[in-house]
């Protein structure tokens, strides 16, 4: 927050997928920003009630961003077959 006067940023992406990183992002955004969840949690996540309260009063914005594992992508267990790339499309 030092780094912008006190004020977070304008947009926050949590890359992590951890609480910590989430909470982390959740209370660096400003008033009306932004956070960015890119990052694909392994366990269940909590974030405590004074984060949550703190981040709400912000009127900010959480987007998410679809980052599938390997394992669960449709073009990696055989549902969708891979296609070559075609430019001229």
């Amino acid at each position: 927050m030092q780094h912008t006067g006190g004020y977070g940023a304008d947009v926050c992406v949590e890359g992590s997928g951890s609480a910590a990183g989430l909470v982390n992002a959740l209370m660096s955004c400003r008033v009306f920003g932004r956070v960015l969840m890119l990052g694909n949690p392994h366990v269940d996540m909590n974030i405590p009630r004074e984060i949550y309260d703190r981040f709400m009063r912000k009127e900010a914005r959480i987007l998410g961003c679809s980052t599938p594992s390997i394992n669960s992508s449709p073009m990696m267990n055989g549902r969708t077959p891979p296609r070559p790339f075609n430019r001229e499309n």
